[in-house]
């Protein structure tokens, strides 16, 4: 099977597009082809792209104000919530609901796939969707170029992050009854530097369009937002299955863009 292929298969596993050309072949590329979780950063550039054209177009036709970031931001993030259909938002969601339940509790109330959100998971959203939005507006308003490369870099960045919480587990999704998910598969060393490679540029753009130290303090803000995360869920228990990684990658996004505004402030 074709890279392109399997590209477009790991488009539809990750996202809300449906792509039905790709359907026959799900069952060669699980047999054939490299995990689907090599090519989730990947999957991160068509995000990044789409986010950084939104950005870009209604920057363009906004008159200049002091809340013009802002609506950008909010459009570039509705345009990303519509691409993946909101999966590591609900995710993020879930597990904060997961993570403020009694042992006991667990099994019949909020935090499961299907289970009503809880009032911990709205809070847990509201302030993440709340922190993103103000920080783009923050690069924005700093640094327009600054805030497009951040965009695309976040979101591949922060695909890359949960890869390496999934190896450091070598886990497997353990939540009775789900479908095994794409993420929790352990990947060797070799997978995880060719996941890896799809950092790169984004970061190189980031750097050479800034600097440096724009590019280094927003990778660490975000693999150190994740780490974050994981030693919260080890303290907590809590298993380390598909939801919990969906839910790595909006730590990771939030903390690129916090450390590229950091970044900004000291340069």
């Amino acid at each position: 099977m074709s890279f392109l292929h399997r590209y477009l298969a790991a488009v539809q596993s990750f996202t809300g597009v449906s792509l039905d050309a790709v359907t026959s072949g799900r069952a060669e590329v699980a047999r054939n082809a490299l995990p689907q979780a090599v090519l989730f950063p990947g999957v991160g550039w068509l995000t990044g792209l789409l986010a950084c054209t939104v950005f870009a177009l209604l920057g363009l036709v906004l008159p200049d104000g002091a809340y013009a970031p802002l609506v950008a931001a909010v459009g570039c993030t509705a345009a990303t919530l519509c691409f993946t259909r909101g999966h590591h938002e609900k995710a993020l969601a879930l597990s904060a609901d997961r993570l403020c339940l009694s042992t006991a509790d667990r099994p019949q109330a909020g935090g499961l796939p299907g289970a009503p959100l809880g009032i911990d998971g709205v809070l847990t959203l509201g302030l993440a969707l709340a922190a993103k939005l103000s920080l783009l507006a923050v690069l924005a308003g700093q640094s327009p170029p600054a805030v497009l490369a951040a965009l695309l870099a976040a979101q591949v960045v922060s695909r890359f992050w949960p890869l390496v919480f999934a190896r450091a587990h070598a886990h497997r999704d353990d939540i009775a009854g789900r479908p095994t998910h794409p993420l929790s598969h352990s990947l060797t060393h070799r997978e995880l530097g060719l996941a890896f490679l799809w950092c790169v540029p984004p970061l190189a753009i980031a750097w050479w369009g800034d600097s440096g130290l724009f590019a280094l303090l927003s990778l660490a803000a975000s693999g150190a937002s994740v780490w974050a995360a994981r030693r919260l869920l080890q303290r907590k228990r809590q298993p380390v299955d598909g939801m919990a990684l969906e839910a790595a990658q909006q730590v990771g996004e939030i903390g690129f863009y916090l450390g590229a505004a950091i970044a900004l402030a000291l340069g």
